[in-house]
């Protein structure tokens, strides 16, 4: 099985596609066949320009029309037959690579019950370990903590796994740690303070891959 990175978040605007690219960068470096996957996006519309962005640096070669799901249609009239065919067409491109970058939907469509809620069943469907992206700007420290702390138990309840957690567009990487100590699960949180801009992207993204 190829290794596989699910990048999501809990709402707009939060560098998502930045992150996608940076993680996809440092996987081109280790193995050799990197490719991108989005499970929902506009089928028959115009084409998605973060997925043609992300095509544009994998080094497996798959076109536009493989690497897409299903529509926000299809989700919507039958989301246990949308979840189905997102599955089989992800195993399609899974088959041809090392690695692949999931990129969940753009908050440009309302899904019910949430988006979040989801991007996560479908990252469950396809064992992929999430790395969650949210935004800082205009929030304190707790404030994003606590927004993470919600999306957490959300991708829980959908029986996910949250690899890494990065709030976007600021000095503030949030990273949530597990450890076991005591004979107890505990957790803590690892607050630290880096330089960002939006073309340190490979750089911001190994910390994320690392830290899962």
């Amino acid at each position: 099985m190829p290794t596989a990175i699910y990048v999501a978040s809990p709402e707009g605007d939060t560098g998502k596609s930045t992150i996608a690219l940076g993680i996809l960068h440092r996987l081109a470096a280790t193995v050799a066949k990197v490719g991108v996957f989005r499970p929902i996006t506009r089928l028959g519309e115009d084409r998605d320009y973060i997925l043609d962005l992300l095509l544009a640096h994998t080094t497996v070669g798959l076109p536009y029309e493989q690497c897409v799901g299903v529509s926000y249609q299809q989700l919507h009239d039958d989301p246990d037959a949308a979840i189905a065919d997102i599955v089989d067409r992800y195993h399609e491109v899974a088959d041809r690579c090392d690695a692949v970058v999931i990129v969940g939907s753009d908050y440009t469509d309302v899904t019910t019950p949430s988006e979040l809620d989801t991007n996560a069943r479908i990252a469950a469907n396809l064992g992929a370990p999430i790395v969650l992206s949210v935004k800082a700007r205009d929030r304190t420290p707790v404030e994003v903590a606590q927004v993470v702390e919600l999306c957490l138990v959300e991708i829980a309840g959908q029986h996910a796994h949250t690899a890494a957690v990065i709030p976007s567009a600021t000095v503030i990487l949030l990273v949530r740690i597990f450890h076991l100590g005591g004979g107890r699960y505990a957790r803590k949180w690892a607050l630290r303070s880096i330089p960002f801009c939006a073309t340190d992207y490979t750089d911001f993204a190994v910390f994320c891959v690392i830290c899962g």
